[in-house]
């Protein structure tokens, strides 16, 4: 990743072409991750110069200045590059996805977990095949409207993307609207916190794995246990408790996002919207 400051204090994350290429390789083996998705075949890259140019999109301008200076602006200019310059052989559209979820969380976003997924298809797809009015015209009917009239050129395709990505995102600690998750939910969930789970009855069992040095000096693992009136709807209420217990809060370093999507940022995100890059897959 690489920091950019624009307008003096405004600061960004960018992506770097080896992150795209982390990406791409994500997309060709890892198939616990994705395993119904068509293979990408043949993988690699088709044409170094224009994932260069889509990566240095990011970077456009002139000393303090940069062009796209704002995390939706910069992310939507990220992401037309990757799907317009069909850089790679195949997933072009799937990695654009992919470097829209990463260069988000990077800088402290997430897309908003009640957005339909297709939306979320459809602006990828229309992305594509140069139609991003139509989609504006669907779930944007201001900027739609403002527009029509217009040329879609390229800088104002980069323009909705930036201004769809600013209405449909929320910052990775806000307050998640779930009210229940379910106990295989939390025993996942847990799993990335380096923690176990046990359910028996109406009792969940919780307990931190200690560190080898812990278990050396025989620290006593840490458990506690809850009453759950039922497994298919853990209240909230009752999560933050574990999480307060557990120090797996906010106020110690684990936002809202990270727990409640059992975010390793990408292999949760991509199990999130599988859906969605199953059917970019076939389009």
């Amino acid at each position: 990743m690489q920091e950019i400051y624009c307008n003096g204090n405004n600061r960004i994350v960018t992506l770097t072409t080896d992150e795209i290429l982390d990406l791409h390789n994500i997309l060709c083996v890892n198939y616990e991750l994705l395993p119904e998705m068509e293979q990408i075949s043949p993988p690699g890259i088709k044409n170094n110069d224009m994932l260069e140019s889509a990566v240095s999109r990011q970077l456009v301008g002139s000393g303090d200045y940069y062009k796209y200076s704002n995390i939706y602006s910069n992310c939507a200019t990220l992401v037309f590059g990757l799907v317009k310059n069909h850089s790679f052989h195949n997933g072009n559209k799937r990695i654009g996805f992919l470097s829209l979820i990463k260069h988000l969380y990077s800088n402290g976003y997430v897309i908003s977990p009640d957005l339909g997924h297709k939306e979320i298809f459809e602006l990828l797809r229309t992305l594509a095949n140069s139609s991003l009015d139509k989609h504006a015209e669907i779930y944007s009917k201001h900027f739609y409207k403002k527009h029509k009239k217009l040329e879609w050129t390229d800088e104002i395709q980069i323009k909705y993307l930036s201004e769809w990505l600013k209405q449909n995102t929320e910052h990775k600690n806000t307050k998640v609207k779930q009210k229940t998750l379910t106990i295989n939910e939390i025993d996942k969930i847990l799993k990335t916190k380096n923690m176990r789970t046990a359910f028996s009855g109406k009792y969940l069992t919780i307990s931190k794995k200690n560190s080898l040095i812990q278990d050396l000096i025989g620290k006593k693992t840490f458990k506690k246990e809850y009453f759950i009136k039922d497994s298919r709807s853990v209240p909230i209420s009752l999560i933050e408790q574990m999480r307060k217990d557990f120090s797996i809060s906010f106020l110690d370093g684990i936002d809202n996002s990270t727990f409640y999507n059992e975010e390793d940022i990408l292999s949760s995100e991509i199990v999130s919207y599988k859906k969605i890059i199953y059917k970019l897959a076939k389009t």
